[in-house]
């Protein structure tokens, strides 16, 4: 009977030894200024996120397509930062370290649970977010092992081998999570995304004239 609150407390252990490892490496960013490769579009240069959040800012960010995306909680967040911190970059980029952090912990809840499988969960999550790939995809591919039919960690496999240019793996995770849930939009967008980046350009298709 001693078991279950042994491994509950051990969870609660992993979790914030992630939060440690993340907010260890991380933590430097708080102290970064704006750099001119997304920051313009998203803030700088974004006149409805830098006026904070207004009713007419709420509805620009759930009909707008700025950036090539819609991701209205993306812009949400933004202006909430301005209302509150304004501009700042410093303060923006702690906020994104807590959201990431966050993340950190949410990512190696939902591995648990989906696999049953605390420690390479953990490890999983941690090597990403570390950006040691590599790794993260054997412990990964071992989760698989134990549970074949885990959507998740075909979407994580799937975008561990997307993020190293393996795109033919990524597509088969992402076509077997689609096999098993139909319904996972995730796995829908992300395959297609990798098959429209397959297709040849029309342009560099043209025929080129005799000398």
């Amino acid at each position: 009977m001693r078991k279950t609150p042994d491994k509950s407390r051990t969870a609660l252990a992993v979790g914030l030894a992630l939060v440690v490892v993340t907010l260890g490496v991380f933590s430097q960013v708080r102290t970064f200024d704006f750099i001119i490769y997304d920051d313009p579009t998203y803030v700088i240069a974004n006149e409805q996120v830098k006026a904070g959040l207004t009713a007419k800012g709420v509805a620009w960010a759930f009909t707008t397509s700025r950036a090539s995306n819609w991701h209205p909680l993306s812009w949400l967040s933004l202006m909430l930062d301005c209302s509150v911190f304004g501009p700042d970059p410093h303060r923006l980029h702690l906020t994104n370290l807590l959201l990431h952090t966050a993340n950190s912990v949410l990512l190696l809840t939902v591995l648990v649970k989906m696999t049953r499988a605390l420690w390479r969960s953990a490890f999983g999550a941690a090597l990403l977010r570390k950006d040691k790939t590599d790794q993260a995809i054997v412990h990964f591919e071992k989760a698989l092992q134990l549970d074949p039919c885990d959507v998740i960690t075909h979407l994580d496999l799937g975008a561990a081998f997307a993020k190293q240019g393996k795109q033919q793996q990524a597509i088969e995770h992402f076509t077997q999570a689609l096999r098993i849930d139909p319904c996972c939009t995730d796995a829908f967008n992300l395959r297609e995304q990798l098959l429209r980046q397959r297709q040849p350009d029309p342009n560099s298709m043209s025929p080129k004239g005799n000398n």
